[in-house]
Formats: structure tokens, sequence, C-alpha cells
């Protein structure tokens, strides 16, 4: 079975940004997620229901980094003063530059095994079908990036020098609460604007509890009540309609308007029908 496309935003969606984030860095990472989940919802429908859609999306992800880094070499941007050094201020999550300074220092095979099997949890043999090559080599160039990291950023080439530990949080990335939420409205937006909305929902609160509201481009197409199981009811209509199903609230906007009427006016303990 396969699940609505917003279950796998909800799950994936950090774990991708701090991918590429340590693929790109900060500035770039953000465009690079909205690419990723952009594509990956054109291709979802023929996708197969067995897939481990992780590594997918950071298949997709490794494409698109791969594009932005092609474009960088590309476009040079010359200026008539150098800029000032780069810097975490204002940057949600953001620890020592110099970690990042590190990481894209080094070579791109290793920074990408380091982004994916430490970051995004993969074993060596899916990163090895990314990158291409044997599970051995993916192994070695994680290894190899872990150990430069060592001593560059944390300098344990000197004596008493602390221990690397990494691990998926680690990497601190800019995911708070905000920035997701900014990114998501961008894909919602991005999917509607493509036509690939094909079933949106959204929650509200009412009288009788919490409502979900699912609609296609043609209308509403069901109201469900919290006692339902809002997953459940989202799960039969990716099934039966179409698994690109996204949390979109603003294409319910006047369904929810006109549900806040009804209730407004109606006499206490009517439910409306779902």
């Amino acid at each position: 079975m396969k699940q609505p496309f917003e279950k796998l935003v909800a799950q994936h969606g950090d774990t991708v940004l701090r991918v590429c984030r340590v693929l790109l860095g900060v500035h770039d990472a953000e465009d690079a997620w909205s690419e990723t989940f952009l594509a990956a919802l054109r291709a979802y429908p023929d996708l197969p229901g067995t897939a481990n859609t992780e590594a997918w999306l950071v298949t997709i992800a490794h494409r698109k980094a791969i594009d932005v880094l092609r474009a960088r070499k590309r476009q040079p941007a010359p200026v008539e003063q150098v800029p000032e050094a780069p810097t975490a201020l204002g940057v949600p999550g953001a620890r020592e530059t110099d970690l990042w300074h590190a990481v894209a220092a080094l070579p791109d095979k290793q920074r990408q095994a380091v982004a994916y099997h430490y970051v995004a949890g993969l074993p060596y043999a899916e990163i090895a079908q990314i990158l291409g090559g044997t599970t051995d080599a993916a192994r070695r160039a994680a290894a190899d990036g872990v150990k430069s990291l060592r001593k560059n950023y944390l300098g344990a080439a000197t004596e008493g020098a602390p221990v690397m530990n990494v691990t998926p949080d680690y990497f601190a990335s800019p995911s708070d609460a905000g920035t997701l939420a900014r990114l998501r409205l961008r894909l919602e937006q991005a999917a509607d604007a493509e036509g690939l909305l094909d079933v949106a929902y959204t929650t509200i609160d009412s009288p009788v509890g919490p409502l979900l509201l699912a609609a296609t481009p043609k209308g509403l197409v069901r109201v469900a009540y919290d006692t339902e199981g809002h997953d459940r009811v989202l799960d039969a209509l990716s099934q039966r309609l179409s698994p690109r199903v996204l949390r979109a609230p603003k294409r319910l906007d006047a369904a929810a308007r006109e549900l806040e009427e009804y209730f407004g006016g109606a006499a206490p303990g009517v439910r409306p029908t779902a």
C-alpha cells in the first residue's frame, strides 16, 4: 500500500534538508530541498510500493545537488570587492561555521558518503548504488571524510583533542519548525501551480472536534471526524484517488469558511454529514 505523499514529507523532510545542507551549504540547501520533493511528487505515483522511500528521496537530492554544483561552475559571479567572511548569525540551528568550511572542503565523494551514511543513515550498499562504485569504496569514502573532519575541524592530530562522534544530530541543519513550514508552503504552491495537487487536505477545529477536509481540483470529496482516524482516511484517499496527497490549507479555505458559518448557525448537537 502506497502511503500519502504528505507522510513522506513529514517523515523525511528534515533528513533531506540535512543532506542538502551537507552537500551544498546553507544557502542552496532550501532550493535543493524544494526541487527534490517537487520532483519526487511528480514521480511518486509510479514508485513501487515496496521501494525504500528515504533512499529514493536521497537519490533525487543527490542529483539536484549535482545540478547546483555544476551550475555554480558554469556561472561564476565576479565582484568588485571580496565579500566579507560568511557568518552563521541569523541561521536557525547553525553552530560553528568552521564545521561547514571543513565539510565543504571535503572531496565530493567523501562529502556525499558522509551525508548519506551519517546524516541519512543509509547503509553503504545503498550509497554505492547512488554514487556508483562498490560498497567498500563507499565505506572508505565515508571513513576518509570523517577522518579529515576530525583532523581539520576538531584538530584530532593534536594530543588530547576530542574524538568526533558523528551522528545525524551532529550536523545541525536550519530545520527548525519555521524553516520546514516555509518549505512545505513552497512545495504546496509549486505543486498546485504544476497541477500535481491531486488531493489537498487540512484539519480544522469544530464544536464536534477536529475535522479533516479533503478536496480534489473538482471540489470537496471528504469530511471526516476525528473518531474515524484521520490517518486511515488519508490512506484510503491515497488508494482510491491518488497518492499525491498533501496538506494544503489554502485549497480548503472556502470549504472551511462554509463549515464555520454552518456551525455558527447550527443548533446545538447538530453534526454535519461526512
